[in-house]
């Protein structure tokens, strides 16, 4: 099957202003009883991202008449996924989830939609009633829900609140959850990251995605860098333009990107780790307090790059974009120098 999992971010100041997504890049052919690794499986709809797990034809059915009907936001949306499959009189035997998020009604919004009514812990007890639609603070599903559970139950168990608090921390919280739910065959490593701000909707993808379109595509460039882009070369004056900016070509670009910021979360996700360890080492006066601000010191710079990540995500600008590759490239070597003296 698969995993897609979404959370919101926590602000104690008012109602949750940001959520954050993740889907692998496997996805299901159930009639003929095939796996694909390299598929789309997060998708832009009228005010809101999309994840589904299940038959991949049903899902991208279910996406394109989607795209075609007036719904705007995850709750008329998710209303309208439900309307499809009664409308088409899917059967409750076969399985499809879609986890939707929007900015909607002044905060992000998490819907986690039974398509069809099948039941994956009792599949003989599939029947349409099941069906529905559900909103809530997170949500999993696909063949990786049940590792994906166990990363928030332990984090409760060693008493750390999971609920994210910040865009880079709810990042961290979702690339956790993405790696334990590979211990599934069904679950890739090929990730595709969803940002659901106030201000619009942003996604990054694994270079070897194959988008479901070549306007999913052109979409793609437009958010992360500002500007249209064929997939196949610039067009146009004003795009030739903008490519010359990039001074490269833009999946070149959106590649780099994305391994970038795979490495600076990788960074602090280890960083976050060895932080915990050390600490249980002071409790148990195996570690000095010298050691406990050192691996501190090395946490909060490894927060400091990640957030950069995201501001050149979540800024639209080709300009943003390389202006971060280049330090991330320094910041890269500086990394691997202060390794090699541990």
């Amino acid at each position: 099957m698969t995993n897609i999992s979404a959370f919101k971010i926590a602000n104690l100041k008012g109602n949750p202003q940001y959520a954050v997504l993740v889907a692998d890049s496997m996805a299901s052919q159930i009639e003929v009883a095939k796996k694909d690794d390299f598929r789309q499986k997060l998708l832009v709809l009228n005010g809101a991202l999309s994840m589904f797990s299940g038959d991949m034809r049903l899902g991208y059915s279910v996406y394109r008449e989607l795209q075609k009907s007036n719904s705007v936001g995850p709750k008329s949306l998710a209303k309208t996924i439900l309307d499809i499959t009664t409308q088409n009189k899917v059967s409750p035997n076969m399985p499809l989830d879609f986890i939707l998020s929007g900015f909607e009604d002044g905060e992000a919004k998490i819907y986690h939609i039974n398509a069809t009514g099948f039941n994956p812990y009792n599949p003989s007890k599939s029947k349409t009633s099941n069906k529905g639609a559900i909103e809530d603070f997170y949500a999993f599903s696909g063949s990786g829900a049940p590792f994906a559970q166990r990363v928030v139950e332990g984090q409760f168990d060693i008493g750390i609140d999971p609920v994210p608090k910040d865009i880079v921390s709810g990042i961290s919280l979702i690339k956790n959850i993405a790696e334990a739910t590979t211990a599934s065959s069904g679950v890739n490593d090929k990730l595709q990251h969803g940002i659901i701000t106030p201000n619009g909707m942003h996604v990054l993808f694994h270079p070897d995605i194959k988008f479901t379109g070549f306007d999913e595509h052109v979409d793609y460039f437009k958010r992360l860098l500002g500007f249209k882009l064929s997939p196949y070369g610039a067009f146009g004056t004003e795009e030739r333009i903008a490519s010359m900016k990039v001074n490269r070509p833009a999946w070149v670009v959106t590649r780099d990107f994305y391994n970038a910021f795979d490495f600076d979360f990788g960074r602090l996700q280890g960083a976050i780790r060895d932080y915990r360890i050390v600490c249980e080492g002071f409790k148990d006066k195996n570690v000095s307090f010298k050691r406990v601000e050192q691996q501190r010191t090395f946490y909060q710079e490894a927060k400091s790059l990640a957030e950069e990540a995201v501001t050149a995500l979540l800024s639209g600008k080709s300009e943003s974009v390389i202006s971060y590759l280049k330090s991330e490239r320094r910041n890269r070597e500086q990394f691997y120098k202060q390794v090699s003296k541990r």
